[in-house]
């Protein structure tokens, strides 16, 4: 039987190795977003090589010299060259140790403890026969000097959100939502999401916010009633887009 509770700090490693695990899986997407036939960047590529090599015919006449449009053909084969190995290479690599220290060193205290101590969040954990299989953190919308001069609740200890803070937001965010993979298509997802937003109305917030870029989440969150209300492209040239969702928790939209 899946039970959803406060985080406890005994929850932490488990909670911190959802979370690596949850952004290792999102590698393989980085390189799609980045690199893939969809992101638009083999088509830079390929625009920058023609247009050098273009460019290099016009010298070349002009000069009467064949030399420039022989090196730039070269250069414009290493520019696919370089495209094929930039993700394994050298963004991938970047990419993996980034994740891979990002949990330990700032995930606990930059989306939870500083805002909890402020009495303006909330981390919400799942519990299946024992496990901690799932997480989120659910935040109330504000300015890092509103979480720095909150109160001093324990971590462990934090009740709903003082009301000067409700007056200064009506929009909780949930961020850091992650579900063991072996206990997905359960609606241990769902049941935490729920609690999340209840947990947000009883703040009185209005509605709740969330951005992702993974287009299976996307559709995960439109299924539990969230709209995309906008979004943003990942790079200039691709067609991939960080999307901004909110739900509102109205008595109407109920």
């Amino acid at each position: 039987m899946v039970t959803i509770r406060k985080f406890q700090s005994e929850d932490q490693d488990a909670v911190l190795s959802l979370w690596k695990s949850g952004f290792m899986e999102m590698i393989p997407h980085a390189q799609e977003y980045l690199c893939g036939p969809r992101s638009g960047t083999p088509l830079v590529f390929a625009v920058l090589g023609g247009a050098l090599v273009a460019a290099a015919w016009w010298a070349a006449a002009a000069l009467g010299a064949w030399w420039p449009f022989v090196a730039a053909v070269c250069v414009a084969a290493a520019l696919g060259f370089v495209h094929q190995l930039l993700f394994p290479l050298v963004l991938g690599p970047m990419l993996r140790s980034k994740l891979e220290h990002w949990p330990r060193m700032h995930a606990i205290e930059r989306h939870y403890c500083k805002a909890v101590d402020a009495g303006r969040a909330r981390f919400l954990v799942a519990h299946d026969a024992g496990d901690c299989v799932a997480g989120c953190a659910l935040v109330l919308l504000g300015s890092e000097a509103d979480i720095a001069a909150g109160g001093g609740s324990s971590a462990g200890e934090a009740e709903a959100p003082e009301n000067r803070h409700i007056a200064r937001s009506s929009t909780a965010t949930v961020s850091k939502v992650s579900v063991d993979a072996r206990k997905r298509g359960l609606r241990i997802g769902a049941k935490l999401m729920e609690a999340a937003e209840a947990c947000a109305r009883s703040w009185g917030c209005a509605r709740v916010e969330l951005t992702t870029a993974n287009q299976h989440a996307v559709e995960f969150y439109l299924r539990l009633g969230y709209t995309v209300s906008h979004g943003k492209r990942l790079l200039p040239w691709s067609t991939f887009r960080s999307v901004t969702m909110t739900k509102s928790l109205s008595k109407d939209a109920l």
